[in-house]
């Protein structure tokens, strides 16, 4: 087995179908995986093997992942 981001600690973790999403005890918002629909939220279609901070100006609490799809509550709701 390999550490996809051995150096971060999550709070929250979501696994996907092709992609997954965490929080980090800071607050911030990594996905990783399949992006062929947008679904890491980045605003590109490039597929991402090591997990790339979304949204890096807001602070989460919670992640939910689905097949094509990511949703996240900020800490302001």
């Amino acid at each position: 087995m390999r550490a996809v981001d051995s150096a971060t600690t999550y709070t929250d973790i979501s696994v996907g179908y092709y992609h997954s999403c965490g929080i980090t005890d800071t607050g911030a918002l990594k996905c990783w995986g399949e992006n062929g629909n947008r679904q890491l939220g980045d605003n590109t279609t490039t597929d991402r093997a090591p997990p790339i901070v979304i949204d890096s100006g807001t602070s989460y609490v919670k992640v939910s992942t689905g097949l094509y799809h990511t949703c996240g509550i900020t800490t302001s709701g």
